[in-house]
């Protein structure tokens, strides 16, 4: 890999999660919303939030972000072995049976620099 592509994937990593760190409890994003600040494909904001070990998703709340339609998508736990809708209901979040949440629109935050730290990518 090229240093420019190393020191690429770098930033994105520290940004998303730098993004997912400054959710809020009972707050939620979506791989989109932060994809788009960071004018990156919504995938390679999970690929990097999966990418996590165990220390690091205790100091991130990657439990926070979610899929655009609200789904929490394929099953994740915490190093406690907690689920991901389990993290989210101790945090008020409602997560159906079905696996979503019935209330993103009211709980998702809007990114921005101040709430971030973060400055969004703009676009080539």
């Amino acid at each position: 890999m090229s240093p420019v592509k190393s020191a690429a994937f770098a930033r994105i990593k520290r940004d998303v999660y730098a993004i997912a760190a400054s959710i809020p409890k009972g707050k939620l994003s979506t791989f989109a919303d932060i994809g788009a600040f960071l004018d990156v494909v919504p995938r390679q904001v999970a690929f990097l939030l999966a990418l996590k070990n165990d220390e690091e998703r205790e100091g991130i709340p990657w439990h926070r972000v979610i899929a655009d339609d609200g789904s929490l998508g394929t099953p994740k736990r915490d190093a406690h072995g907690r689920s991901q809708a389990e993290l989210l209901e101790a945090e008020g979040v409602p997560v159906a049976a079905d696996q979503r949440v019935t209330d993103l629109a009211k709980r998702r935050v809007k990114l921005t620099i101040k709430g971030t730290g973060v400055r969004p990518t703009p676009r080539a």
